[in-house]
């Protein structure tokens, strides 16, 4: 076999390898659960908050909790309020 085929060959199978890893995953969102006044829907974005401070909204980063790589926190400082389930998820972590 020529070094040209062999050159080839060793390229071709690390190009098809490298179409074969999977895709990234959607990096990981944690979100606190705080009532913020627009409903009780647990996919409102405006209901959920990067920290218990309640300074930053989930929105900026994916809106709530909802792949198997996420976290929703609901705790002490949520408050009494009532959370609808409206939609359908598998979340990696309830806290």
């Amino acid at each position: 076999m020529s070094y040209a085929t062999k050159f080839f060959l060793r390229y071709a199978l690390a190009a098809l390898a490298l179409c074969l890893l999977p895709v990234s995953a959607q990096a990981a969102v944690s979100c606190y659960w705080f009532y913020g006044g627009v409903d009780h829907n647990y996919s409102t974005a405006g209901n959920w908050w990067t920290s218990d401070a309640h300074s930053t909204p989930c929105a900026a980063i994916g809106g709530y909790p909802h792949s198997t790589s996420d976290t929703a926190n609901l705790d002490a400082s949520s408050g009494s309020d009532t959370v609808i389930q409206d939609v359908d998820i598998t979340i990696g972590h309830f806290t």
